[in-house]
């Protein structure tokens, strides 16, 4: 099995260069045309370019693959169904792509084919004890999802009651290990905007915030986005502050407004 487009393929694990290769336990679900269905779990190397799977061959026409097994992906027809999960554990490299691939026969290659885009955040100087990252936009990238298979490049649609945050949670950030990479797989369209919050538990801060995205199949958006607190209380710190933070000279100024309050007269 391979991925399209790429040299390499995968769950997917995402190495330098935006490299998918296969990942540990990949799992895809195998349909035929009696919509019976039959899961294949990975035995070669993860890493690897092309992945070797092993599951129950099925009688009949085949129709293609859903990948990955996690979505609970189902065939009615022309359509595939998916859920994708509004709240994800972090495991490092892994992004879990969307993907189908068409074959009707096991004599074919397996070739996955995305259904969306994805969006990689690469995070430093998260807050020590912060423990999550919630990507929040103005339409569905969670929830049920379906895909017309008889298109030329299937994608998928948002059914209804659809969840518009996917919420990554970690453990804890600690001491120095305060950098993470996150993927979030993105459904294509136009987006009025997308949002990117960290949290601790108790408090949510914003970090980012996009307008107008339009989102394109098997694309990868990387967002890179620092977080840094500035404990300074005159103009000097302020601006030897910014000038560490964001590596250019700066004069802060300050318009301070005193008020005077009158009272019986």
């Amino acid at each position: 099995a391979s991925l399209e487009g790429s040299s390499s393929a995968s769950r997917l694990a995402v190495g330098e260069g935006n490299a998918l290769t296969w990942s540990a336990h990949d799992t895809f679900v195998m349909f035929n045309e009696s919509e019976e269905q039959s899961y294949w779990k990975m035995t070669s190397t993860p890493g690897e370019k092309v992945g070797t799977f092993e599951g129950i061959e099925l009688t009949g026409k085949l129709r293609g693959a859903a990948f990955p097994s996690s979505v609970s992906p189902s065939v009615d027809g022309d359509v595939l169904t998916m859920v994708l999960p509004h709240e994800i554990t972090y495991q490092k490299d892994i992004c879990n792509l969307p993907m189908w691939a068409s074959f009707s026969t096991l004599e074919e290659n397996v070739s996955f084919k995305h259904l969306g885009a994805l969006l990689k955040i690469d995070f430093s100087d998260i807050p020590e004890g912060y423990n999550s990252l919630t990507v929040i936009a103005d339409k569905p990238i969670a929830g049920a999802f379906t895909v017309d298979l008889s298109a030329k490049e299937p994608m998928l649609q948002a059914m209804e009651k659809g969840v518009n945050s996917v919420k990554l949670s970690f453990d804890a950030i600690k001491g120095s290990d305060d950098d993470r990479l996150f993927y979030i797989p993105l459904p294509v369209g136009t987006y009025e905007s997308i949002n990117v919050a960290i949290s601790d538990g108790v408090n949510q801060v914003s970090i980012a915030d996009w307008s107008n995205c339009t989102i394109v199949r098997k694309k990868v958006y990387l967002a890179s986005l620092t977080y840094r607190v500035s404990n300074a209380t005159t103009l000097e710190e302020v601006t030897e502050d910014l000038k560490e933070m964001v590596g250019v000279a700066s004069n802060a100024t300050v318009e301070s407004v005193n008020k005077i309050y009158a009272t019986e007269g």
